[in-house]
């Protein structure tokens, strides 16, 4: 009664679960293969055998792009594509490529990529969004849904205990065992330092200053500070539990101020920057490309 009434007031109907949203089913178990047929339904229409006998190759291979570029990409950009999944929609646009043109060529050559590529760039868009976007509201909906994540990519919780973001940061995390190390590939560009980890995000070389300077790591008494303040620190010693006893300590300190001391501030805030793109930032594109080539 009260779900009726708050329909009412707001003028819209009332439905239960499972629904669909812009297409997109909602409230049910994505991980059963029924639940994908309606995708599986629409290629098969729009990559039915009597269209290939009218098309030339070119035609072929421009509805294949179309199809697999549009049709699955509202499912695939926030539900992981079971492997069944993909093989049948797989075989269905090879077959209607071959199909028409038997030897004409070979699928792998023409250079369409494949939907597994397809489905983690997008997958790893929302991730790219939340580590550029915090603050936003919808980001901050998504934190409190799932809790904090720590990790690579959060730096305003401070957290050193990672928590997946949903099935869509545990996705990412799994594929990097094959190789496909997006997150890697993300490194923080440094603004006024101020949402940035000194000691734990990757924005000074290829990897944590904790893993760079492990003795000096050490000798800190504040683990979780950030870039702003260590950048403007005169004396060290003064954030140390104790003086370095030279050696090693005293070579690696002097390193650590060398490769820090051409940082400099500014008034923007910190960002992160993509290293399989041009521009730094990122496209699912970039990342399908990646995945197609390493797997």
């Amino acid at each position: 009664m009260e779900v009726s009434n708050m329909a009412y007031l707001i003028s819209c109907g009332v439905t239960k679960f499972p629904l669909k949203y812009l297409g997109v089913p909602v409230g049910c178990n994505m991980a059963w293969c029924s639940n994908w047929k309606a995708i599986i339904h629409k290629f098969s229409y729009k990559l039915s055998l009597w269209k290939a006998r009218l098309l030339s190759v070119g035609g072929h291979l421009t509805l294949i792009r179309s199809v697999l570029g549009n049709l699955p990409t509202y499912y695939i950009s926030l539900y992981r594509m079971l492997v069944q999944v993909q093989q049948n929609l797989e075989s269905i646009y090879k077959n209607f490529f071959i199909g028409a043109d038997q030897g004409e060529k070979k699928l792998g050559d023409i250079g369409i990529g494949s939907i597994y590529g397809l489905n983690i760039g997008l997958l790893f868009k929302w991730i790219w969004r939340l580590m550029n976007h915090p603050s936003n509201l919808w980001a901050h909906v998504v934190i409190n849904i799932h809790g904090p994540h720590g990790g690579i990519f959060d730096d305003h919780t401070h957290s050193s205990n990672p928590s997946p973001w949903g099935s869509i940061l545990k996705f990412v995390n799994n594929i990097k065992r094959k190789g496909i190390a997006l997150l890697s590939m993300c490194s923080r560009k440094i603004g006024n330092g101020e949402y940035t980890r000194f000691w734990e995000v990757i924005w000074c070389g290829d990897k944590p200053l904790k893993l760079q300077f492990p003795r000096i790591l050490l000798l800190d008494t504040d683990r979780e500070c950030l870039v702003i303040n260590k950048i403007s620190l005169h004396d060290w010693t003064s954030v140390f539990r104790r003086a370095p006893r030279g050696g090693a300590e005293l070579v690696q300190l002097e390193a650590l101020q060398a490769v820090i001391g051409d940082v400099v501030l500014t008034y923007h805030c910190d960002s992160w920057k993509n290293s399989l793109d041009v521009s730094g930032g990122f496209t699912v594109a970039s990342a399908r490309h990646f995945v197609d080539i390493t797997l």
